[in-house]
């Protein structure tokens, strides 16, 4: 069991991740499309938009965070085939299932036509780009690492530096693979490294100074740039704030155990949750349920608990759990503990 699971306050700021995430897709990245299919001008929709510079880039800081913990430190090929493990496996394999799932189920967002299915290995689909984008994120660190670059506090800052200048040209890159998600998300890694490694214990040692000054610095930089856009309008100005915003949630050192204890299951809850909240929203449509409250509280309590209850019934199959969670087969141990995330967020391979 990894280091990474006794830290408290990471394992509180990952269930907060999977509470954005959860609710973003009740909710719906589009108004009147998909999730609850509300107007954009409603209080949910502008919940979910002013949470965008926090959610995914929080999950990836996780990532790199606890990358920090388990380092690359044997071959390059035995740390990438673990990811590839990890991260490979439940994409093609509850990747497929969703959209399988989705083609086949009345009342859906179809994104995929029945001889397109090939696309959703190779390019963007659904929220299982993620995946995608934390493989190549991981490969191009890694052998970052592997050439020393990035082993030493400044090789860090220089990456950091170099990826914030880029930063804003990401949709020069290919689609293929979801480089240009990549791309957008790996400063958020970098930036999670550099605090496990060099921040984090200068930051907790001040942190009464820290913490309220990080606050006033993001009250500030939202009053002083009203427009910011969200992540789909990628700037220098987004990029700093979502950092500050990082920072200063790290900083807080929040500790609830309620939260922990659901970042355990945070893998899980990625991969799955998309199943309960789709099938809630359509069992509320056919008993006639079109409130968007209580539509949202029940989406929400079932993208989260449904994908735990699943976690746990697939422990006794050893299988069940290597291709949908990318859990490696026990060798003559009993089941492991629940996926609390080796690769941060996606936990990090094991």
């Amino acid at each position: 069991m990894y280091a990474a699971r006794q830290n408290l306050s990471m394992e509180t700021l990952r269930g907060l991740a999977c509470i954005l995430l959860v609710a973003y897709h009740v909710v719906g990245s589009e108004a009147l499309a998909n999730g609850l299919k509300l107007p954009g001008g409603h209080d949910l929709h502008r919940f979910n938009e002013a949470l965008s510079h926090l959610r995914m880039p929080l999950f990836t800081f996780i990532s790199g965070y606890v990358y920090g913990y388990r380092p690359l430190s044997g071959g390059l090929a035995a740390f990438l085939a673990g990811k590839l493990r990890r991260l490979g496996l439940p994409l093609v394999c509850v990747g497929s299932l969703f959209a399988v799932l989705q083609y086949l189920t009345p009342g859906t967002s179809t994104q995929l036509a029945l001889g397109e299915f090939w696309k959703l290995y190779l390019y963007p689909f659904a929220h299982y780009w993620y995946l995608q984008a934390l493989l190549v994120i991981f490969a191009l660190f890694a052998l970052l690492e592997h050439s020393g670059l990035t082993r030493r506090h400044g090789g860090l800052a220089v990456l950091l530096l170099v990826l914030g200048v880029i930063y804003p040209y990401r949709e020069q890159l290919p689609a293929l693979f979801s480089l240009r998600q990549a791309f957008y998300l790996f400063p958020y890694f970098v930036l999670g490294v550099l605090y496990f490694r060099m921040l984090e214990t200068a930051v907790r040692a001040h942190s009464r100074i820290v913490v309220p000054a990080l606050a006033l610095l993001c009250l500030g930089y939202g009053w002083l740039t009203p427009v910011l856009g969200d992540t789909a309008t990628l700037s220098h100005l987004s990029l700093g704030f979502s950092m500050l915003l990082l920072l200063l949630v790290a900083a807080s050192n929040l500790r609830l155990r309620l939260l922990a204890r659901l970042g355990i299951y945070s893998y899980a809850i990625y991969l799955l949750h998309v199943f309960f909240t789709a099938a809630t929203r359509l069992a509320l449509e056919r008993l006639g349920v079109n409130q968007p409250y209580p539509g949202f509280a029940l989406g929400l309590a079932a993208g989260l608990l449904g994908p735990i209850l699943a976690y746990r019934a697939c422990q006794p199959l050893p299988w069940a759990r290597l291709l949908l969670f990318g859990q490696s087969l026990p060798r003559r141990q009993p089941a492991t503990p629940p996926p609390t995330a080796a690769t941060g967020f996606p936990p990090s391979a094991d």
